[in-house]
């Protein structure tokens, strides 16, 4: 047999060994995973939020989340719910809840509560950055995406969306005007004379307001000063609920004050006045 056989023929017995290892090798045991709260969203009704100085506390009232403590506004329901993702984490390793200054858990970073289940969050393992959270009677090491979720301060949480989608506008009065829905209709009506806008015009103004977002979120307590006061407008809603806001002119910002919010809603003074006409 020459050379070149014997290489051939070491060659395929190599190659042949190989896939019978392949077939009859077991399969790896997958790695174990641990689930680290079984909960599900949507029975949620209670979040609590304890950050250092910070103790927020959340409520959910019809299907829509408010912040309760330590301000009261509409909460914004995306963030809490990336909150709340945590309860989907998955962990490969665990430990008995003891000795938790080795985890950073004898003073948490965050003390999360759901509902009545507990989530203290502590130090992160290091190189891997992963980070120990505690639930029930383990410490789990879990992705740190988990903790970037909850936000610097309470204002952070407050929905940047004027007027909910389920606040659904059907009258809109100002000292200037009023635009009502009546009988399939928008109408406009205005003490002062001039070209009424067309129907199609009233719908995009309308669908402006359901869509307005604020580019800031401001207590009212910093809308004291270096603003002038331009009056009110009263939003009447299809539930039959009224929304009252305070217009306060700023040097380049409108700020539309929600009242039963005590939250200032601030925008580019060009989007504010679009807001605020409906003839143009």
């Amino acid at each position: 047999m020459t050379h070149h056989a014997r290489l051939n023929m070491i060659m395929l017995a190599t190659i042949v060994a190989a896939l019978i290892f392949v077939y009859f090798k077991p399969y790896a045991e997958q790695a174990q995973e641990y689930s680290i709260a079984a909960l599900s969203s949507d029975a949620v009704q209670k979040v609590r939020i304890v950050k250092q100085h910070d103790d927020i506390m959340l409520s959910k009232t019809n299907d829509r989340w408010y912040l309760v403590q330590p301000i009261q506004a509409r909460a914004d329901k995306k963030r809490i719910i990336e909150i709340m993702q945590v309860y989907r984490a998955k962990a490969q390793q665990r430990f008995p809840l003891e000795n938790l200054d080795r985890f950073g858990l004898d003073h948490p970073y965050v003390q999360l509560y759901i509902d009545d289940n507990y989530f203290g969050f502590g130090g992160y393992v290091p190189i891997t950055n992963q980070q120990y959270v505690a639930s029930d009677e383990h410490v789990y090491v879990i992705s740190p995406r988990y903790g970037l979720a909850f936000p610097a301060h309470a204002m952070d949480l407050v929905s940047r969306q004027l007027l909910e989608p389920e606040e659904v506008p059907v009258k809109f009065e100002s000292e200037q005007y009023v635009v009502e829905f009546q009988q399939q209709h928008w109408q406009f009506k205005s003490q002062r004379s001039g070209k009424l806008p067309e129907e199609q015009a009233l719908k995009h103004w309308v669908a402006s307001w359901r869509a307005a977002q604020a580019e800031e979120i401001l207590p009212t307590t910093e809308t004291d000063t270096g603003f002038e006061d331009l009056g009110h407008i009263n939003i009447s809603l299809q539930n039959n609920e009224t929304i009252t806001l305070k217009i306060l002119h700023g040097a380049d910002q409108i700020v539309f004050v929600r009242l039963n919010e005590k939250i200032g809603y601030v925008f580019p003074r060009e989007v504010g006045q679009q807001l605020l006409t409906p003839l143009h």
